[in-house]
């Protein structure tokens, strides 16, 4: 979970670095639109691919909702969906 939290702020930082710099960024929705952006495709390779194989590895028969009810609960105003594995797919509760 840290090394995906971990490529999630990287690449939150490189969007909010890049867009101030380019200054596209210009107000707070902006900035809002860098939570969760996964350009290189790092955040879904280390928060779904290698985080789901070793759950699935080792906590194959229990329910993620059911183990960690408060993730579904968060109320954000960004699209979960997107944000959980950077596609949307249907695979946010």
């Amino acid at each position: 979970m840290g090394q995906c939290l971990d490529a999630t702020l990287k690449g939150f930082n490189k969007c909010k670095k890049d867009g101030l710099k380019a200054q596209s960024i210009t107000n707070s929705s902006g900035l809002e639109a860098c939570f969760g952006t996964d350009p290189t495709g790092k955040i879904q390779k280390t928060c779904e691919t290698k985080l789901a194989a070793k759950l699935n590895s080792k906590c194959a028969s229990v329910d993620p909702l059911a183990a960690f009810p408060a993730c579904s609960s968060v109320d954000l105003s960004a699209d979960c969906d997107a944000l959980d594995d950077g596609v949307t797919n249907g695979s946010c509760p």
